[in-house]
C-alpha cells in the first residue's frame, strides 16, 4: 500500500465521493427510485469509508511513523529504522531523505568519536620514555577503544631488518620475551615485506585463545597493520579480536597509524639523543680524568724541576767556592762550567770558556780522562 502515490488514492476518494454525491443527486430530482437508492447510497458511503481508510493507511499511518523516526533521530537514536524509506512514493521519498540525514549523523558521530579517542592516544603517547613505554601507554588507550582481545607491537630494527617485540597486551606468558621474526617470516614478517594489511577472520581453535582471571575464549579475527612514514618501514601492528572491528574502529587505526609511526620516531630520536649525552658525559669524564692526570704530571714534573735547580744551584756554588780552578764539561767535551779560578787560569773573562772543548783547552790531557773515562789497565 504504501507504493502508491498521493494523487492515486486523491482521486480514487474523490471517485467515491463523486458517486456518493451522484447517487444522492438522482434521488433528489426524483430520477431514481428508493431501491436504487437503497442499494447505491450504501455501496457508495462504504466505498468512501473504505476510501478514507485506505488513505489512512497509506498516508496517516506512515506519516505518523515517519515522523517518530524523525523524532528519534534528532534525539541521536540514529541506528532507528526508517520506515518506507524503501517506498516508490512521496513518502518514500521523504523517508529516504530521513534516512539520509540519520547516516549524515551517523557519520558524524563516528568522526567525532574517532577525533576524540585520536586526541586521547596522541596526548597518552606524548612523553613516552622509550618503547616499552609507549607500547604500554598505546594499548592502554587504544584496546578499550576498538575492543582489542590481543596486541602486539614489533619494532624494525635497522641492522638486518628483523622485527623485533617490543610489548603487547594481554599476551600469554612465552609469548612476551622478546622475539624476533625475518622479513617474510610468519605473517609478521610478511605483513612487512608486503607493507600491506593482512586481515583474517574464522581463526581456527589452535590459533590460541584470549584468557582472563575466569576464562577465556579464542579470537576470531586478526589483523596486522605496517607502520611507516616517509617510505620507512618502522613497525608491524598485531591486534587480535573477538569480532571484526567496524567501521569506526577501522578508521580510528587507519588514522593512528600516522601518529603512532611519529611518535616512534620521536622516541628513536630521544634515545638517541640519551645515548649521544651519555656518550659525551663519558667522554668528557674520561677528558676530565686525563686533564687530572696531566696537572699531576706538570705538578710533579715542576716539583722535580725546582728540586734539580736547587741541585744545580747548590753543586754550582761548590764549585765556584772551590780553591782549584774546575771545569764542567758535557758527554761531548765541552765546557759548561768554570769556576773563577780556571777562568783565571786560562786568562778568560767570566763566560767566555763556556762551550770550548776541552781537547782544545788541555791538549796534553790524555784522552780517556778527557772522554770521562777511567784510566785503562796496566796504564
Amino acid at each position: 500500500m504504501n507504493g502508491l502515490k498521493i494523487p492515486t488514492l486523491l482521486a480514487i476518494l474523490a471517485f467515491c465521493w463523486g458517486g456518493g454525491a451522484f447517487a444522492l443527486g438522482m434521488l433528489a430530482s426524483g430520477g431514481a427510485s428508493v431501491a436504487m437508492l437503497v442499494v447505491v447510497a450504501p455501496v457508495c458511503f462504504a466505498a468512501i469509508g473504505m476510501a478514507g481508510w485506505f488513505v489512512w493507511r497509506s498516508l496517516g499511518a506512515p506519516a505518523a511513523a515517519l515522523a517518530e523516526a524523525a523524532r528519534r533521530v534528532a534525539a541521536g537514536d540514529i541506528a532507528a529504522p526508517i520506515p518506507v524509506a524503501s517506498a516508490d512514493s512521496e513518502l518514500g521519498a521523504l523517508g529516504q531523505s530521513i534516512a539520509a540525514l540519520a547516516e549524515e549523523a551517523r557519520r558524524a558521530a563516528v568522526a567525532r568519536s574517532v577525533t576524540a579517542d585520536l586526541a586521547a592516544i596522541s596526548a597518552e603517547l606524548q612523553g613516552a620514555e622509550g618503547f616499552s613505554d609507549l607500547t604500554q601507554r598505546l594499548f592502554r588507550r587504544l584496546a578499550p577503544a576498538i575492543g582489542i582481545g590481543q596486541a602486539a607491537l614489533y619494532l624494525v630494527e635497522e641492522s638486518g631488518g628483523q622485527m623485533r617485540l617490543v610489548g603487547g597486551y594481554a599476551l600469554p606468558k612465552g609469548r612476551d620475551d622478546g622475539r624476533s621474526f625475518a622479513p617474510g617470516e610468519t605473517l609478521v614478517g610478511q605483513c612487512a615485506s608486503d607493507r600491506r594489511r593482512i586481515l583474517l577472520a574464522d581463526l581456527p581453535p589452535e590459533f590460541g585463545r584470549i584468557g582472563s582471571g575466569i576464562g577465556e575464549a579464542r579470537p576470531t579475527w586478526l589483523m596486522l597493520l605496517p607502520v611507516a612514514h616517509a617510505d620507512r618501514l618502522l613497525a608491524v601492528l598485531e591486534l587480535a579480536f573477538f569480532a571484526r572491528p567496524d567501521d569506526s574502529q577501522e578508521a580510528l587505526l587507519e588514522k593512528l597509524l600516522p601518529i603512532l609511526a611519529m611518535s616512534l620516531e620521536i622516541v628513536e630520536r630521544s634515545m638517541r639523543a640519551t645515548l649521544l649525552l651519555v656518550e659525551s658525559r663519558q667522554q668528557a669524564d674520561r677528558m676530565a680524568k686525563q686533564a687530572t692526570a696531566l696537572a699531576e704530571q706538570a705538578t710533579e714534573l715542576e716539583a722535580r724541576q725546582k728540586a734539580f735547580k736547587a741541585t744545580e744551584a747548590w753543586f754550582r756554588g761548590i764549585i765556584e767556592m772551590a780553591p782549584a780552578g774546575i771545569l764542567v764539561a758535557d758527554q761531548q767535551g765541552h765546557v759548561i762550567m768554570a769556576n773563577p779560578h780556571a777562568e783565571r787560569i786560562f786568562r778568560c773573562r767570566p763566560g767566555e770558556l763556556d762551550g770550548d772543548p776541552l781537547d782544545t783547552l788541555m791538549p796534553d790531557m790524555p784522552a780517556y780522562i778527557l772522554a770521562g773515562e777511567q784510566a785503562p789497565s796496566g796504564g
